[in-house]
């Protein structure tokens, strides 16, 4: 497997991990929004803030990630490219 295509993968991983983290902040949202926790944190109000934010620092942290993926990509095909 080729660098480009490693990395392909890894962006495509944590893109699926920053939807994951989407999903569990609209289903904690539902639970908070409902007062109907399935969680035990989410029946405090105080923590559930908490937890929010935690998931919401957690994702932007991903994005992170994925950016610097793909500066490393672009860096390898720019590389890749002979000038003629």
């Amino acid at each position: 497997m080729t660098s480009t295509a490693r990395l392909d993968l890894e962006i495509d991983l944590l893109e699926k991990k920053k939807a994951a983290i989407n999903s569990d902040l609209l289903y904690k949202g539902e639970q908070y929004d409902k007062n109907t926790p399935c969680e035990p944190e989410m029946a405090d109000s105080d923590l559930a803030g908490i937890v929010f934010y935690g998931l919401q620092r957690d994702r932007d942290r991903i994005e992170v990630e994925i950016i610097e993926k793909r500066i490393e990509l672009y860096d390898l095909q720019a590389g890749a490219v002979q000038p003629t």
